[in-house]
């Protein structure tokens, strides 16, 4: 099976975008077309919550339900290779013979899961049938959805508060004067130049850092080293001069030697 043969059928599937961006994530790390991540290169969890962006405890449910839903195989190192070793877990990737029995299959156990414990009768019930479809991201409380409630706070990665910055561009201009077209300029330029393999967390450890105001500068003078090689070729396209020079007597970028010292004098 291809890399292209598996991502398309990732996004042909039913999973929650999480879930698919998790397996596009572990499909860069993979060889193909064995689809399994390299024992020397398979990534830590430390790796895929980097690359990922989520949180340890948010990567470690999808790598469950995933697992539950048969899209991907773990193969565990015995305790002894990892401890002597530092082996790592290692993934296969697989598409599903059924994918929707096996995502129907990891909805049946998120059901049980909701309803383990609870005490019977017709509003528990309710109750856990509401927060097993609100999906493992999603748990109702009273009539209102909180995409918070129902687990503990990720403390391995603080996660943006909803409603501040999570682009790269957004968080440059949050911390800058940088306009849009600014921003992204600014985004491009640390990407060509750092290759992070998460932009938004390297810009936030940027800009706790201070340093966004920096790169900000060095985009403002490539602009004007542009703007003023520009404009010195518009005035050697401009008019010749008395002495004959194109664009000898411009009012901004005189290319006459001559004609800038007449204006110097007479200055």
């Amino acid at each position: 099976m291809s890399r292209w043969e598996f991502e398309r059928a990732v996004l042909g599937s039913g999973l929650p975008p999480p879930a698919r961006h998790l397996l596009h994530v572990l499909a860069v790390f993979a060889d193909w077309p064995a689809g399994t991540t390299p024992a020397a290169h398979t990534p830590s969890l430390s790796r895929l919550t980097e690359s990922s962006g989520y949180g340890r405890s948010t990567l470690a449910r999808h790598l469950n339900t995933l697992e539950r839903a048969g899209w991907l195989v773990r193969m565990r190192p015995a305790v002894a290779a990892a401890r002597a070793k530092k082996e790592r877990t290692r993934y296969r990737l697989v598409v599903p013979a059924s994918p929707g029995d096996g995502l129907a299959a990891s909805a049946e156990d998120g059901l049980a899961s909701a309803t383990e414990g609870l005490e019977t009768g017709p509003t528990s019930a309710i109750a856990a049938l509401a927060s097993a479809k609100a999906g493992p991201d999603m748990v109702q409380s009273g009539t209102s959805a909180s995409a918070t409630a129902g687990h503990k706070p990720d403390l391995a990665r603080p996660q943006p508060a909803y409603g501040q910055p999570r682009t790269p561009e957004q968080l440059i201009r949050k911390h800058t004067d940088a306009d849009d077209e600014e921003a992204a300029e600014v985004a491009a330029l640390i990407q060509r130049e750092k290759h992070p393999d998460n932009p938004a967390a390297f810009m936030r450890k940027l800009a706790n850092d201070g340093e966004l105001p920096d790169w900000l500068n060095r985009v403002r003078q490539a602009r004007d080293r542009a703007g003023r090689s520009a404009a010195i070729d518009r005035a050697r396209r401009s008019p010749e001069c008395e002495h004959g020079t194109p664009g000898g007597n411009h009012p901004d970028y005189p290319q006459c030697a001559l004609c800038r010292r007449a204006r110097q004098a007479s200055a």
